[in-house]
């Protein structure tokens, strides 16, 4: 995991480890592929719904 991820987390309030867990892999993930839609930047469309739905937690 890049060090500016961990930084991130450090910050963040997640209310538990597992949703701590997937936003550092879509951090990690996103940061590869900068410039592409969350589509292109996912490896398929389970990653890429499995995002939405995370970005869809309040």
């Amino acid at each position: 995991m890049a060090n500016w991820v961990t930084q991130e987390m450090q910050a963040s309030d997640m209310p538990d480890k597992r949703l701590e867990k997937r936003l550092s892999m879509i951090l990690a993930s996103l940061s590869k592929k900068s410039e592409e839609s969350i589509p292109a930047a996912c490896q398929g469309w389970s990653e890429t719904k499995s995002v939405y739905r995370f970005f869809d937690n309040p």
